[in-house]
């Protein structure tokens, strides 16, 4: 019964952040990524790209916090600067401020750990920030997100969401030429 159980939390979280949104599209793209190899960039960077789009905790702290850090510098990223995201939008969010300090940590590690795992940051205990790679075909999957959501023109190119592969959009104006 416990294994019945964690198998099915499991794809209740994997279907709730990958396919609960029944988009076709997006559905047979992960599916042609997973087909060339679990561990290829390919795949790797759409399961980031959507881990980090239906996780707004995790989509912020990259876009804002890791971005203002930079990656040239490769600085150290530590659990401190999740807490110091989760201080921040405790104002705007007060639940955040009744959590324990106990589940904020958990949380902390939770998203260094996936980040590392997606290889935005690199290193077991101290983390440093490295630019994710961005296979074209993730670039257009991304470019195919914002259109759908009515980005046009220069608007796809200042998206935040770029910044989740650490682009700018002199960046992506590059990668989409």
């Amino acid at each position: 019964q416990r294994g019945r159980a964690s198998r099915e939390r499991v794809w209740a979280s994997l279907y709730q952040r990958y396919f609960v949104h029944g988009v076709a599209w997006v559905v047979a793209a992960l599916s042609d990524a997973f087909a060339k190899g679990q561990q290829t960039p390919e795949f790797v960077s759409l399961l980031y790209l959507h881990y980090a789009i239906r996780d707004r905790l995790t989509f912020d702290f990259v876009t804002q916090v890791l971005w203002d850090k930079g990656y040239a510098s490769r600085p150290v990223i530590q659990r401190t600067d999740v807490l110091d995201l989760l201080d921040q939008a405790a104002t705007e969010q007060p639940q955040i401020s009744r959590w324990t300090e106990i589940s904020r940590r958990k949380l902390a590690n939770s998203i260094l750990t996936a980040l590392r795992d997606f290889g935005v940051l690199q290193g077991i205990r101290n983390k440093v920030l490295v630019r994710p790679f961005l296979p074209l075909e993730t670039a257009e999957h991304l470019l195919r997100i914002l259109i759908a959501e009515g980005r046009r023109g220069r608007q796809v190119l200042d998206d935040t969401t770029w910044r989740l592969f650490m682009l700018s959009p002199e960046d992506v104006a590059g990668v989409l030429a």
